[in-house]
């Protein structure tokens, strides 16, 4: 995502109330904030939230903090952004643009939630993870390392999103840990890491073979490719005939299918 750019000089919407103030750590003092005009839902003399400093808060458009949220360090909160409940935004990550975090949710290290992305109950996105578009994190979900949820996707529950994984489309992610630059696209459905297996160096070295439930059968990402397993089959025996390559995918897909089919019944429902 772009990087945000330094705000010009204007007039406050905000002052910090240096008499009401918290300490997060030992000589660390965030400040209650007080909104000076009106501005989006929020009126004049309205209080808010705690932020270390006024960088941590932008003075442009209707971005705010409320109810006991924390915004420290280096951390910002920019144009529309909406931080409330007793989430947490501190290190060097960004909230923006119409972006929502709420409740117990904490994003922290260099982390990014934008676009109209929401982030609620007890959720914690760190490290150069990414939210944006519509996508939806709730629940205890945890998303790290370069991991990158959007689109129109949903992850909730305990699901743990991490090492460059990428949720999106309309996928719907409850449970399970999605690792190693897996892709769940499209309509995946999973609530558990037995709806999902991922392989590396398929095809080609660092290339990673992700394999998932839908609502309605099974799905295969690899590179740019996503679609049925059979389509896949079809694509690589066009370009490597009846290889090692071939054979090797063959039996994995074989595998996957296997163990789903185990248990007589496709994916069910996510609460």
């Amino acid at each position: 995502m772009a990087e945000a750019t330094k705000e010009p000089t204007l007039n406050k919407k905000f002052e910090l109330v240096h008499d009401d103030f918290i300490e997060v750590t030992i000589g660390k003092k965030l400040y209650r904030i007080r909104a000076l005009i009106n501005f989006g839902k929020v009126r004049a003399g309205e209080l808010g939230g705690y932020i270390e400093k006024e960088e941590n808060l932008s003075q442009l458009s209707h971005a705010w903090v409320g109810d006991k949220a924390l915004v420290y360090e280096n951390a910002r909160v920019l144009t529309n952004a909406q931080v409330s409940g007793n989430a947490r935004v501190h290190d060097h990550a960004c909230v923006w643009r119409d972006a929502q975090v709420s409740d117990g949710a904490r994003i922290h290290g260099e982390a990014v939630v934008t676009d109209y992305a929401q982030v609620s109950g007890n959720v914690v996105v760190s490290d150069i993870a990414q939210v944006y578009d519509y996508a939806r994190i709730s629940g205890g979900a945890m998303v790290s390392g370069e991991a990158s949820i959007y689109g129109n996707a949903r992850v909730s529950g305990n699901a743990m999103i991490y090492h460059g994984a990428q949720v999106s489309g309309n996928a719907q992610v409850s449970g399970g840990c999605i690792s190693s630059h897996a892709k769940l696209l499209g309509d995946a459905w999973v609530s558990s890491d037995a709806d999902l297996f991922w392989f590396s160096n398929i095809v080609s070295s660092n290339s990673i073979l992700t394999a998932y439930r839908t609502r309605t059968g099974i799905e295969l990402t690899h590179d740019s490719f996503r679609g049925s397993p059979e389509d896949f089959i079809k694509i690589i025996t066009t370009e490597y005939g009846d290889s090692h390559i071939v054979r090797e995918c063959q039996l994995l897909i074989k595998l996957a299918k296997s163990r789903w089919l185990a248990d007589g019944s496709l994916q069910e429902a996510i609460a």
